[in-house]
């Protein structure tokens, strides 16, 4: 994990359980998320474009940790990889975002 430089986190009600669980390899490796401060896109696998607290471990939400929340689909999981994840460094956002209907459809979804 320290060769990363972004996670894709798949976004479902068992990652936020286990997440934050403080036992499982899934909470080890959130924890090292925060720690290496690196972007961290949600994928939810529901399908939802928006944020869902519901879906991301409680680790994050109590860091405020700048995340991208997307719905599980290739074009927008790339292109949050491409954009949200290259300009995290620099950025001053704090918590979950989401990217608004127009990304989507720009990109055909």
């Amino acid at each position: 994990m320290k060769n990363a430089k972004q996670f894709i986190l798949l976004g479902s009600t068992s990652a936020k359980k286990k997440g934050g669980d403080g036992d499982s390899f899934l909470a080890y490796e959130v924890e090292t998320m925060v720690s290496l401060g690196l972007p961290v896109v949600v994928a939810n696998l529901d399908g939802d474009r928006t944020i869902d607290r519901n879906f991301i471990p409680k680790p994050l939400l109590d860091a405020d940790y700048y995340t991208m929340s997307v719905s599980f689909q290739p074009k927008i999981i790339k292109y949050a990889l491409d954009e949200y994840a290259v300009g995290f460094a620099g950025s001053d956002n704090a918590g979950p975002y989401y990217y608004k209907s127009s990304v989507y459809d720009s990109l055909g979804l």
